[in-house]
C-alpha cells in the first residue's frame, strides 16, 4: 500500500537517496557535453528566429530530447537515452540511427557519429 501524497510525504527525506554529487562528476560532465551536442544540433538545424527559446532541451521518460526539429522536407528527432546509455537520431521518414555510449568512447568520437549520422 502506498501513502497518499501529503505535504508531509513530500517534505520527507527518507524518500530521496542520498546524492554524493563528487562520485559521479565523470557522468555529470559527460551528460553535460551530450546536452551540448544535441543543443548544438537543434540550433543548426532549427530555423532563425530572434530569440532563443525555441533552443531549449526536452525532458523525455528516458532522458531529454530535441524534439521534432524541421529538416528538409521532413523532420528529425535526437534524444539522449540515460537508460540504454545511447544517443539516438530518429527521422519522420522512419529511420532511426542509435549511437551507444559505452563502451566509453570519447566525447569526439560520439560527436563525429553524430554530425554523420544526421547528415544522412
Amino acid at each position: 500500500m502506498t501513502r497518499p501524497m501529503t505535504t508531509d510525504t513530500v517534505r520527507d527525506d527518507t524518500n530521496w537517496p542520498d546524492v554524493n554529487v563528487a562520485q559521479w562528476a565523470e557522468t555529470k560532465r559527460s551528460f553535460h557535453l551530450y546536452a551540448q551536442m544535441l543543443g548544438k544540433l537543434r540550433v543548426a538545424l532549427s530555423p532563425s528566429q530572434p530569440n532563443w527559446m525555441f533552443t531549449a532541451l526536452l525532458l523525455s521518460a528516458r532522458g531529454i530530447t530535441t524534439g521534432p526539429v524541421p529538416w528538409h522536407d521532413t523532420s528529425v528527432e535526437a534524444s539522449l537515452d540515460v537508460f540504454s546509455s545511447e544517443l539516438i537520431v530518429a527521422s519522420s521518414t522512419g529511420k532511426r540511427r542509435r549511437i551507444a555510449l559505452l563502451p566509453v568512447r570519447t566525447v569526439a568520437e560520439i560527436y563525429a557519429e553524430l554530425r554523420s549520422s544526421s547528415a544522412r
